[in-house]
């Protein structure tokens, strides 16, 4: 497992309903450099979703797989990552625990102040969401929000990755960078193109 400052860039979160899953390994095939992958594809079965993440783990690349909200599905696959669904912040030790002390523990956050609790729990990483409009995700927070999680992030000298996420895209990726995110997440839109044109050093924490 990559440590917190070596964490990708860029999260691709799976919904093979959305994106069909051939498309997802296209992506995965054409990206410059390791992304996170969550495996999300809620309405599976946990059969299928534990033979997509047996693919995703075999996929080319130093890809970090992140499973979203099974922490028996991580043991299953071996992978030392999880995403937890909002306000499960208090199972972070838990998880943490359970996959091993360098394992990486993301949180879904939809205000600031839940990615100050997320952070002060232990997180690695909390996605906020929705930054800009999306399908079903309520009122946009708007990069304002990136700008006060970072600012209390850093004020407090946690040791917490900020994701953007919500209908993120490569016309306002940089956006999100800029306004204080150290990355970004996207299902339905290809950011490969963008992170392409991103600076090596970029890839690195900032």
């Amino acid at each position: 497992m990559a440590s917190i400052a070596e964490l990708p860039l860029l999260m691709i979160v799976t919904d093979r309903a959305i994106v069909p899953e051939e498309e997802v390994f296209a992506r995965l095939e054409r990206a410059p450099a390791p992304v996170l992958v969550q495996l999300r594809d809620k309405r599976d079965s946990w059969i299928e979703r534990f033979a997509f993440g047996r693919r995703l783990l075999a996929a080319r690349g130093r890809h970090i797989l992140v499973v979203n909200g099974d922490l028996n599905l991580a043991l299953e696959l071996g992978t030392h990552a999880l995403h937890l669904p909002a306000r499960r912040w208090l199972e972070v030790t838990d998880a943490r625990t359970a996959l091993g002390p360098s394992s990486c523990i993301t949180v879904a956050c939809h205000e600031p102040s839940e990615v100050m609790r997320a952070a002060q729990l232990g997180a690695d990483a909390a996605l906020l969401s929705p930054i800009f409009p999306s399908p079903g995700k309520g009122p946009p927070l708007g990069l304002a929000a990136l700008e006060l999680a970072r600012k209390e992030i850093d004020q407090h000298g946690l040791s917490c990755r900020l994701i953007a996420l919500g209908g993120v895209d490569g016309s306002n990726a940089s956006d999100c960078l800029r306004a204080g995110a150290h990355g970004v997440a996207a299902l339905r839109a290809d950011l490969g193109p963008w992170l392409a044109a991103q600076a090596p050093d970029a890839h690195a924490r900032r």
